[in-house]
């Protein structure tokens, strides 16, 4: 049961750690989308949604396994 706890609390910390570097690069992508030229405005917005899909990917992974335990 202990590894259980030991398992669930270092899958957490991955989390907020994982959550903490993709929102520091949607910040950066969105500020990018948003002061980028015109010309790369289009691909930038295809990867600033790419990068959230990513990041829910991420979040829903850690979910079923922190749910799984």
């Amino acid at each position: 049961m202990a590894r259980r706890g030991l398992t669930r609390d270092y899958l957490l910390e991955r989390k907020i750690a994982g959550l903490k570097q993709f929102d520091d690069a949607i910040r950066l992508l969105s500020a990018a989308v948003g002061s980028g030229p015109e010309a790369a405005k289009g691909e930038l917005k295809a990867q600033f949604e790419e990068l959230k899909k990513s990041r829910n990917d991420f979040v829903t992974q850690i979910d079923k396994q922190v749910a799984a335990l």
